[in-house]
């Protein structure tokens, strides 16, 4: 029997390269056009980030929430199960972060920061880059637009783009709303790279700069109520 160093992380992916884009396929078929609307919705949260607008953080966050246990049924739940045992476990994670989301943006246990703080801009613009750049990365990965992956309804994008929004909040919850999106990063890298897949390296770099964000100091927010 080999030792468990010898042991790679391909030796534990349960599904080929095929599978999976065939499972995305099929995920992106069954709920088109919805992939329209989340796209739109994650650009109103880019805009409602950088302007001034009153409760934006009521509005977005339980929208966010709404999404969150949309992935977890729809994807992971009823399609990604059924080829990897240990989403069975991930699926009910991303259903309670949507609902930890819903409560704390109704609860008001965090705000947006000051809309011309430029970690609210920075964040904006990595929101921006994910919600329309991810989905451009299946065609660049010879993937074909099929395996397109949206905002909102496929985990990896939805998990990064919770990291850009999180980053444009100011509140301590905030670093316990961004557990769950950080640890599905580090397991979506580690599913690509083992895919064989060069956008492995995307998801650490806009984890990265999300968490880097979201611990710049936000400013003291102005008299001004917004």
């Amino acid at each position: 029997m080999s030792e468990w160093w010898t042991y790679g992380l391909s030796d534990f992916l349960m599904f080929s390269p095929r599978v999976y884009d065939r499972l995305i396929a099929a995920t992106n078929a069954a709920l088109w056009p919805a992939q329209i609307g989340t796209t739109v919705l994650g650009l109103v949260a880019a805009v409602l980030i950088v302007a001034p607008w009153r409760g934006g953080a009521r509005t977005v966050l339980p929208v966010l929430g709404g999404l969150w246990v949309v992935v977890a049924w729809t994807f992971l739940w009823e399609r990604y199960a059924t080829i990897n045992w240990g989403i069975l476990y991930a699926a009910p994670a991303f259903a309670l972060q949507g609902i930890l989301l819903i409560v704390a943006g109704l609860a008001r246990m965090v705000e947006l920061r000051e809309p011309r703080d430029a970690a609210s801009v920075a964040a904006a613009a990595l929101l921006v880059a994910i919600v329309l750049g991810w989905p451009l990365l299946a065609p660049l990965d010879s993937r074909g637009f099929a395996t397109a992956e949206s905002f909102g309804l496929l985990p990896d994008p939805t998990a990064l783009g919770t990291l850009a929004i999180l980053a444009a909040l100011r509140g301590a919850p905030r670093f316990v709303l961004a557990i769950v999106p950080i640890a599905w990063a580090l397991v979506a890298a580690a599913t690509l790279y083992t895919l064989g897949s060069w956008t492995w390296v995307l998801v650490p770099g806009a984890t990265t700069l999300a968490v880097a964000l979201a611990l710049i100091r936000p400013r003291a927010p102005s008299s001004r109520r917004w």
